[in-house]
């Protein structure tokens, strides 16, 4: 299994978010900052639904996303479980923290071209 630099199990797919990108390389720092990014996306999410006093987290935690989830997930579902440590987790939560992930990558590949880059880096997260 894929493992972050911190140790533990990356929240993402690695094969998937390769798969995801269609106009660019992907450099290996780019699937530690995704995972970082996506660990983020948790965190704050988990902060809002504790802050409103919810202890489950819905996809309105993650906020607006412009990507649809596709057929298979770029995230674990298990290991976004596992690190959610306060709250519960609600199944349109996996949906929408997908699908936000998907904006991440979309993101970075529009960054990365803008740059004149065919790489994606840590620096385009």
């Amino acid at each position: 299994m894929a493992q972050s630099k911190a140790g533990s199990e990356m929240i993402i797919s690695k094969a998937r978010t390769k798969a995801l990108v269609k106009k660019c390389n992907v450099g290996g720092d780019f699937y530690d900052a995704l995972d970082a990014a996506t660990r983020d996306l948790i965190r704050k999410a988990e902060e809002r639904a504790l802050g409103n006093k919810r202890k489950t987290l819905k996809a309105v935690d993650v906020g607006p996303s412009q990507s649809k989830p596709g057929s298979e997930m770029i995230i674990s579902k298990a290991r976004t479980k596992a690190l959610v440590k306060k709250c519960n987790v609600g199944g349109d939560f996996y949906d929408a923290l997908d699908a936000a992930t998907r904006d991440l990558i979309r993101k970075a590949e529009e960054r990365a071209l803008g740059n004149k880059r065919k790489t994606l880096k840590a620096v385009d997260v």
